[in-house]
């Protein structure tokens, strides 16, 4: 059932908000990106079992199915974009993980056999080529940091996707489930990276607190995104995400000074503008992603 009024879009900004604080955070650390995975994951779980705990929900549940897609795909999710967050610029790594709006328009041809219009693909057309346009500075230094954060929005599609499935599950379990596939799943590539390992070695009480602010941003930041996408109409709440680009671009500016040539300024709107457009259009009609839920 959805909830009345725009509940769910003020909660959901509240999450971009948060989100962008995470990313900025994440770009902070001065540590390997699987250390900073590993510690969001970890210190989510904490935090969200704490939560859970003192209000006696289902911590780790075997069903619903989507509880296990929506972990295993975040899991990816949260690989992919802190691995492009640590490598680009936050506003360059935040527009190309929210080109999900593409993704989910592209995925409701194979869910629901309704191939996407001309209009669509010219759209998404305009996407990809403003991530190239993005991405053109960094081809030299790091070319898989841009394709790690636009195949991160493929992945948070279907956690899209599959939130709005768990809308009657706590959002709290959500959570917790994701966070123990995620911590399992981190701790994991950073036992078998020894470079990483020596880098969770040089931590100091600095960087401790950094990543302990990460943990704690990043969790309201979940439980906040979980709860908008479980009650709100998701092309809506998908829409009201895409102000985390405007807050990763004022962080940008405010924290690292940072100045945009015209050809990434370009690409990042090429990237916002379809996405923006492919949200209204779901919205005007009934939404792909949302019929393939009924």
């Amino acid at each position: 059932m959805q909830s009345p009024g725009a509940r769910p879009y003020l909660v959901m900004l509240g999450g971009a908000l948060s989100f962008s604080a995470m990313g900025a955070l994440v770009k902070a650390a001065p540590c390997d990106w699987r250390v900073v995975s590993f510690a969001r994951a970890g210190l989510m779980l904490v935090f969200a079992a704490i939560l859970a705990l003192s209000v006696r929900v289902r911590l780790f549940p075997l069903r619903p199915a989507a509880l296990w897609v929506r972990s295993v795909f975040g899991t990816a999710s949260l690989f992919t974009s802190f691995y492009a967050l640590t490598q680009l610029p936050l506003a360059d790594a935040t527009t190309l993980i929210y080109m999900t709006s593409v993704w989910v328009t592209i995925l409701s041809w194979p869910l629901l056999g309704e191939r996407p219009p001309l209009k669509v693909w010219i759209a998404v057309a305009a996407a990809l080529g403003g991530v190239v346009l993005i991405a053109q500075p960094h081809f030299e230094g790091e070319p898989l940091a841009a394709l790690s954060g636009a195949v991160s929005s493929i992945f948070t599609a279907i956690v899209m996707i599959s939130l709005h499935r768990l809308g009657a599950v706590d959002p709290r379990t959500v959570i917790v489930h994701f966070s123990v596939f995620a911590t399992a799943a981190t701790l994991l590539l950073l036992v078998l990276t020894p470079p990483a390992l020596e880098s969770a070695a040089r931590i100091d009480g600095r960087t401790a607190l950094i990543l302990l602010a990460l943990g704690l941003v990043g969790t309201v930041g979940q439980f906040l995104m979980t709860r908008a996408f479980a009650s709100g109409n998701p092309p809506r709440v998908a829409l009201v995400g895409l102000t985390q680009l405007v807050f990763a671009a004022v962080i940008d500016r405010l924290a690292w000074d940072r100045r945009w040539n015209a050809l990434t300024v370009a690409g990042m709107v090429l990237v916002a503008a379809p996405s923006g457009w492919l949200l209204l259009r779901q919205i005007a009609r009934k939404a792909p992603a949302e019929r393939a839920l009924e």
